[in-house]
């Protein structure tokens, strides 16, 4: 899909291939999941609310500049977009179809 290869059996598992290709038992394959699941507890165990509650706060510092600047570039492409204009000048103004209300208005003769 996309394409990539297919991957089949403990390819498509998320371990690295360099320790796939060393598994050739069951009993290794068991040992390198446990050892998995050691190292995913002591990490879990190791962070503290606090650093995660730090990195939360980062990300959302980090999100607001970034919605900031795209904020910044969409109004420089607008202004480029759409000069400014005069009082008094004549303007049209699309109005979405989903905002157009139901009556249709028929011209009669």
């Amino acid at each position: 899909m996309f394409g990539c290869d297919v991957k089949l059996g403990l390819k498509s598992s998320g371990f690295p291939p360099e320790v796939i290709d060393n598994v050739s038992t069951e009993e290794e394959l068991e040992e390198l999941v446990r050892n998995q699941q050691e190292r995913e507890q002591s990490i879990d165990d190791t962070q503290s609310r606090e650093e995660m509650k730090h990195g939360i706060i980062n990300n959302r510092i980090e999100a607001k500049a970034n919605l900031a600047e795209q904020a910044k570039k969409m109004k420089s492409l607008s202004n480029i977009k759409y000069p400014p204009c005069n009082v008094g000048d004549n303007v049209r103004v699309k109005i979405p179809d989903v905002d157009r209300g139901g009556v249709t208005l028929e011209i009669l003769f």
